[in-house]
Parts: C-alpha cells; structure tokens; sequence
C-alpha cells in the first residue's frame, strides 16, 4: 500500500484490486471462531504470546525460499505487460450506451478545479455509471470531439467527503470511441518507453524481464517466507485487544480506498464481493500477523531504538525525493498513520520480523555476483 495517495484513479484502482483480492484469499486460511481472551499490550513492543498460551508457533527459522525464475514466469509476465498496455482503435462517430469511450475530465467545485477528480483520456464504458450517471446520458449523443459541460448533483451519502451533497461541474471532451484492443508490438521503441530506458533492445526484453523479476523475488524473500510462518501457527485464542484494534485500523483503510477511489466504503467491499464479516476476517488475519511477529520478537530479543525504527518508516514510506530529512520522527509517524491507516509502531516491529525471516531463511536459486 504504499505511496498510494500519489497514484493517479487508475493505477490506484487496480493496486486497491490487488490488495483486497490477495486479504480476501489470505483470511481463508484462519478462521474466527477461535477464542479470545483479553491482555494490555503496548503499540510496537515484543510480547511472547506463546509463553501466555494464545498461540504455538511453528517454524521461522530456516524456511525454504526460491528466487528462481522459470521461462514460463518470464512468459506470463510479457503477456501481463503486454495486456496492460493494450490500446484501443479509435472510432469516430456517435456515441450510445454500452461504448467504452476515452474522455478528459475537467472537474470543479465553486470554480475551483477538483484535481483528484481532474484526468485526462479516461475511459469509461457508457451506462456502467463508472462515474456518474449524469455524465453518461450526457456522453450518449456526443460526437467524437465534441465537448459538454455537465452539472452534477452528488448525494449526500457518496462517500467523498469533499463532493458529498454539493454541485460539480464536469468540461468534458469527447477524444474517441473505443473499437478493437490491439496489443501493443514488443519492439525496441516499446521496451524502452517500457523500461524507462533501462532495456532498448527487444531482443533484450526477456533478459530484462528476467532480471526484473528476479530481483523481485529477492526483495520479498521476507514476504514470501512469512507466509510459510503464519501458515505454521497454530493459533489457540485471540487478544481481543489486537483485534480491537486491527479492526479499527482496517475499516478506517477501507474508507480511505472508498474515498481515494470515488466510491463509498459500501461500494468498495460490494465490488470485490466483501461483506462485515470479511472485514473482520481481516482484521483477524491482522491480528494474527501482529500477535505472532511480537512472539518471534520476545523470543530473539529483536527490538527497535528510535533511529532504526525512523529509518524503517522512511523505507516503507518509499519517499520520492529528500523530503523526509526534515522531518521529525513524529511529523514521519503521522505521515505514515495518515497514508496506511496504522499505528507505525506496530507495522515496523512486523517488518523487523518479517526481515529477520528473511534474513534467516534457505534461499535457494540466487545467483553468483
């Protein structure tokens, strides 16, 4: 999730798809009708649960991680760049429901430009009410180049505390209808754009995906060996207080997603099939990760200073420029609290943990340097 409040309504869209759809998949694999029980903790401190009999822990030592890629990884992930890339044939003429079509948007609010809801060539398929249905009968009937000015009243209950019950006014253009994808060529003109010039040559693109992927897979050994340790626990009862406030963090996540995105909380847990009892399977899900990452950290004695704890943030910040220098460890905490809606202290003692699996983990497929 991070650096999400800079992505544009797209990229957003599909990052918020991913997230949800890999919590969804993970909450099936602990139940919540295990007990609870009750206990006092402090945000970010080790705590052994296990010595407290809410949990067993398996394995976290030595767990077996590949970073090899296969020819059929380097294969679907040129197919999935490919797809992401896939353009439209430009169709003039006019245009009726069930057009996907690519516009400019251009919204204000008392005059005032609405940059989160200002994009240009978005597409939006008519009467799906992507965005608002009055600017879909509005699209119905225009011409391609053709621009109209389309008031729109939002409901009260929208979601977007921002637009909630007041008027925007929407300038649209209409740049073209959208006809059939056509799937982009892998020449070096493409993979450069592609690559951001760090591969020119199309006979080099596997190579580079390759590389790209493998590097991946090293970066997240952390990640992917934590799953393993989660999968191992067997957990016997819950903190209710964990929980409490895994919830908490997680509802207030999913607003923020609903607002970023234009819909509401509701919306948003409809379109991925989620209801309240799945958010609080991930809240759940939440809690457990917590629960155990303090237990692994109580028993290696692994623990954060206020130096490596500010220098954790910064790196999950992932901060674009030198910003962040300036800053105080509090300015960065809220920072943080406000981008991923969680306590700070409590997301850096799992990444402590998580890079300490890591770190202690069987890689297997690195290469020679």
């Amino acid at each position: 999730m991070k650096a999400l409040k800079n992505m544009n309504k797209g990229v957003l869209a599909a990052a918020i798809c991913a997230i949800v759809l890999v919590i969804v998949a993970a909450v099936f694999i602990i139940k919540s009708f295990v007990g609870s029980s009750s206990i006092k903790i402090t945000p970010g401190e080790p705590f052994d649960y296990e010595a407290k009999g809410f949990l067993t822990l398996g394995e976290y030592k030595g767990i077996n991680v590949s970073v090899a890629v296969s020819d059929e990884d380097v294969a679907d992930e040129i197919d999935n760049i490919l797809s992401e890339a896939e353009e439209y044939e430009h169709v003039e003429g006019t245009v009726k429901s069930g057009d996907m079509v690519d516009v400019d948007l251009k919204a204000t609010l008392d005059g005032t430009e609405l940059e989160d809801w200002s994009i240009e060539n978005e597409f939006i398929t008519v009467g799906d009410e992507d965005y608002f249905i009055e600017l879909d009968n509005a699209l119905i009937g225009m011409n391609t180049g053709e621009s109209k000015t389309v008031e729109v009243s939002v409901p009260a209950d929208y979601g977007d505390e921002v637009i909630d019950g007041k008027t925007v006014v929407f300038d649209m253009k209409l740049n073209y209808i959208c006809g059939e994808a056509i799937t982009p060529e892998i020449t070096d003109e493409f993979v450069t754009q592609y690559s951001e010039g760090a591969c020119t040559s199309a006979a080099d693109f596997n190579k580079y995906v390759e590389d790209t992927i493998y590097q991946e897979n090293v970066d997240y050994v952390g990640e992917t060996a934590w799953e393993e340790v989660i999968a191992n626990v067997n957990l016997k009862k819950y903190n209710k207080v964990e929980v409490e406030n895994a919830r908490e963090e997680t509802i207030k996540s999913y607003e923020n997603f609903a607002e970023m995105s234009g819909m509401s909380t509701e919306e948003l847990l409809d379109s991925f099939g989620m209801t309240e009892e799945d958010v609080d399977d991930v809240a759940n899900d939440a809690a457990l990760e917590r629960m155990t990452a303090k237990t692994i950290a109580a028993k290696e004695g692994l623990k954060m200073d206020n130096e490596s704890y500010k220098q954790l943030i910064i790196e999950n910040m992932e901060y674009e420029d030198n910003s962040y220098e300036s800053m105080t460890l509090e300015e960065l905490e809220n920072d943080y609290f406000e981008s991923f809606s969680e306590d700070p202290k409590e997301a850096m003692l799992l990444e402590l943990v998580k890079k300490y699996v890591g770190d202690n983990a069987n890689v297997a497929g690195l290469r020679a340097e």
